[in-house]
């Protein structure tokens, strides 16, 4: 009931508040707003479902509980260790940051809250915040045995970890699947092919796919200097000469060479259409940007080297270390790197496949 804007109690609730305004005496007067949102919290927080249970289960904890200092309970911890081990030093390192937050601070007084907001500082990423994660939880889990925490699931195991991001390497296609698809192309699309497989080099770069577009033409390609060059317009990260060229790519480009070929190597404008209906005509399915993908990840299993690679792909190492993480063997890779023109003529004869 309101009457000028305050509440007039009446009944049951009038009896409870007196009963309340008179037991606030005894809690030093403390606002009745301030008590019932502590004892929300102590019920929350202790998982109880009175605060009398709550108070008996405080009393028995701190009956058995020793109190301890954090920084003095991880230097037992890390005592009970075998020293000179990498374990250990791991150990060490991780629970070294933990000391500096709660060093000096009672192991028991450290919450979840804590904990979680301290990992949220030390890192981002989801197995370096597992790793410190860990550390912190073998920890606690040998202080509930030595009585430094109660038995019940401790801190650090209250909290989850992110679920690390899933790597997935760039889909690429395997040697078999690259001698099909250069079997069943006609020879004016294999320049471009091979362009893509054995240097890397980006679709867009080499098929215009509007009419005024600017794309690689067969000046580009300079036989006596051994070299391919991107120039600045073509390029998607600009001018780059190539110079580590296979030995296999000069093979599929000498044809277009001594045909005097000039212009644009790559005849067409939608070359993604063409990739298509090729795959459709070879069975094979076609992997968005598998050839380009298919250089980098066979050329990084026979240098090991990303900066070298991605000098070549035009990319960043950073960029090749995040696309190319499914590493292949050196055994796929010389397989890629030897499909030659007279490898795919032998395919063609023993499948009978016919190019007009």
């Amino acid at each position: 009931m309101l009457q000028g804007g305050i509440a007039l109690l009446q009944g049951d609730e009038a009896r409870s508040y007196a009963v309340a305004k008179t037991l606030q005496a005894e809690l030093h007067n403390v606002p009745l707003d301030v008590i019932l949102r502590e004892v929300v919290i102590a019920l929350k927080l202790s998982g109880a479902t009175s605060i009398t249970e709550c108070a008996k289960l405080y009393r028995m904890i701190h009956g058995q509980i020793k109190t301890v200092n954090t920084n003095t309970a991880i230097d037992e911890f890390l005592a009970t260790l075998k020293e000179d081990t990498r374990h250990h030093d791991d150990l060490k390192s991780r629970l070294s940051k933990f000391k500096i937050e709660f060093g000096e601070r009672e192991l028991l007084s450290i919450r979840r809250a804590d904990l979680e907001r301290w990992l949220a500082q030390i890192t981002r990423a989801p197995k370096t915040f597992a790793h410190y994660h860990s550390a912190v939880s073998q920890f606690m889990t040998w202080a509930q045995k030595m009585m430094y925490l109660p038995e019940t699931p401790h801190e650090a195991k209250k909290i989850s970890c992110p679920k690390p991001r899933k790597i997935r390497g760039k889909d690429c296609f395997t040697p078999e699947e690259l001698t099909k698809l250069l079997a069943y192309a006609i020879p004016s699309e294999l320049p471009t092919l091979a362009l893509q497989a054995f240097m890397g080099i980006r679709l867009e770069e080499l098929c215009a796919y509007k009419k005024d577009d600017v794309s690689m033409e067969w000046q580009d390609i300079l036989w006596e200097q051994n070299a391919i060059y991107v120039n600045a317009e073509v390029g998607k990260t600009g001018e780059r000469y190539i110079h580590n060229v296979p030995e296999n790519l000069w093979q599929w480009l000498l044809p277009s060479k001594n045909n005097g070929s000039s212009g644009r190597i790559c005849p067409v404008k939608r070359q993604a259409q063409v990739y298509q209906r090729l795959a459709k005509k070879s069975g094979i399915k076609w992997k968005h940007n598998g050839l380009r993908h298919g250089f980098g990840s066979y050329r990084m299993a026979l240098v090991k080297n990303y900066h070298i690679v991605s000098e070549e792909m035009g990319n960043s190492p950073a960029i090749l270390k995040s696309h190319y993480r499914i590493p292949k063997t050196e055994q796929e890779a010389r397989r890629w790197f030897a499909i030659t023109p007279a490898v795919v003529e032998q395919y063609r004869r023993e499948h009978g496949i016919m190019i007009e």
